[in-house]
């Protein structure tokens, strides 16, 4: 699915970046939850790169979304004791 839709959004990112970044999010819930921890973190990033750069032209609409993947970052940082900020 991460792959169809990275290459939807190569031909129309506005409409498909967000369906990335949503995957991604779901993606590191699987990775955290196979104790791949590396990977959800680098997925987690990913998609909260694409989700602020949303946020930035329409915040009502992704900000919501940026919060949420700061949250799993949280607390896949807490759960680890990795703490990427702070």
């Amino acid at each position: 699915a991460l792959q169809i839709r990275r290459e939807l959004a190569t031909q129309n990112p506005a409409t498909f970046l967000p369906y990335v970044a949503m995957t991604l999010n779901n993606l590191a819930i699987f990775y955290w939850n196979t104790n791949e921890t590396d990977l959800a973190m680098s997925a987690y990033q990913e998609a909260l790169q694409i989700y602020q750069d949303f946020a930035k032209k329409s915040p009502a609409a992704f900000q919501p979304k940026v919060d949420h993947v700061l949250e799993n970052i949280a607390i896949l940082q807490n759960a680890t004791k990795e703490y990427l900020w702070g």
